[in-house]
């Protein structure tokens, strides 16, 4: 047994009080704060109403309140957060809460990844971590400060006119504009947006992109198969595109029918395409997911 423990090095210290001075008493823990535990989860969600909206959601155990609880931005500089949600101790039936967020607030949430907390047993507060549900995340912008993507940008993309970069640029970077090399008007000086014919055209022109980076992605990993079938900038990225401008009165019906059924063509081609072994099934699943969708549409 002796020769397994290891030689002592130095002096050695008796424990008798007389080493008073000469050790380092460990740093007394700080104390435990308490923790919300009425509060499940908060995670960042679609919207019930557009899947492209997030929203911040909020699950509590109604039964556990006792009374009234707010969530607020991370406090900074000392001063207490903005507040996103209160909830008096008289309103605490509800079991979930659905707060609408704009892309300032979005913008903050992601980079923050938590918000604070405050409750009756802990008016200070605390900080929460928050979730994104597995639906969201094609909904996540791709870089700060970028929104989604218009449809002539993904026209330039699939054309070959623009980068991924181009379109999502880094924050910290010096070009401010993503969306440089894509011109908004024909270089003639004409205004070709609400020409049906130009539109198509360049619609038209596109669709050979499309099938080019669907055949691409299916050799990609899940995470990338889902970002092209479903993300920013994809088949149900340009179609939701096309039926706002339907919406807005800015496509024909025969024109926005002709676009969409176009892209369900190309998602239909995509069945086809040979994918990793590995990923196979998990291609299959996400093209037919993208193509309900648009035939939904």
């Amino acid at each position: 047994m002796n020769s397994l423990v290891p030689p002592t090095t130095g002096e050695a210290v008796p424990l008798a009080g007389a080493a008073a001075g000469r050790l380092a008493l460990p740093d007394p823990s700080p104390d435990e704060l308490p923790w919300p535990a009425f509060l499940r989860e908060v995670v960042l969600s679609p919207s019930e109403v557009d899947v492209d909206v997030l929203e911040l959601v909020a699950v509590v155990d109604s039964e556990g309140i006792k009374g009234f609880w707010e969530i607020t931005y991370l406090p900074s500089d000392g001063q207490a957060g903005q507040a996103i949600l209160r909830v008096a101790a008289k309103e605490t039936s509800k079991s979930s809460h659905r707060l609408s967020l704009d892309q300032q607030s979005l913008a903050r949430i992601l980079r923050e990844q938590e918000v604070h907390i405050r409750w009756w047993e802990c008016p200070e507060g605390r900080s929460f971590p928050i979730n994104v549900t597995a639906a969201a995340r094609t909904a996540l912008p791709i870089s700060p400060g970028t929104g989604r993507p218009a449809e002539q940008h993904l026209i330039a993309y699939y054309q070959g006119r623009v980068t991924w970069e181009d379109l999502f640029p880094d924050p910290d970077g010096n070009n401010t504009s993503s969306h440089d090399g894509v011109d908004d008007d024909d270089p003639s000086g004409v205004d070709t947006s609400r020409i049906q014919s130009y539109i198509v055209r360049e619609f038209v022109e596109a669709l050979k992109g499309i099938n080019d980076d669907l055949k691409t992605a299916a050799h990609s990993p899940k995470a990338c198969m889902r970002l092209a079938l479903l993300g920013s900038v994809s088949p149900i990225a340009l179609a939701r595109r096309v039926l706002e401008a339907a919406d807005s009165d800015e496509r024909t019906p025969t024109a926005t029918g002709f676009q969409l059924v176009e892209i369900l063509g190309c998602l239909d081609a995509a069945r086809r395409y040979d994918a990793s072994p590995l990923f196979q099934d998990d291609w299959l699943t996400l093209v037919d997911e993208a193509a309900a969708k648009v035939a939904a549409m």
